[in-house]
């Protein structure tokens, strides 16, 4: 199962995107989480950049995975936003 799969099964489906993420937070979301440095986790700046709209917990919860998930993680927002704005 793709890790975009995964998110349109918790919900995250185009028509969501679409409602809730039409500020490009999905494209802005993928760009942080990929610029993270695993051993240097900062969680003021997370909440700084969290995308507007986003729950506070579950986006600390992506900034703080292992680099290589986050990687699959930030290519599934890309992809998001692609179906967002076709």
């Amino acid at each position: 199962e793709t890790e975009r799969v995964k998110q349109i099964n918790l919900g995250y489906t185009i028509d969501h995107d679409k409602k809730v993420n039409h500020k490009k937070q999905l494209s802005q979301a993928a760009s942080w989480i990929v610029q993270y440095d695993d051993e240097n986790f900062d969680k003021e700046l997370s909440e700084i950049v969290k995308p507007d709209g986003w729950d506070l917990k579950y986006w600390l919860n992506l900034c703080q995975k292992p680099y290589k998930e986050r990687l699959k993680i930030a290519a599934a927002l890309i992809i998001a936003e692609m179906e967002r704005v076709e």
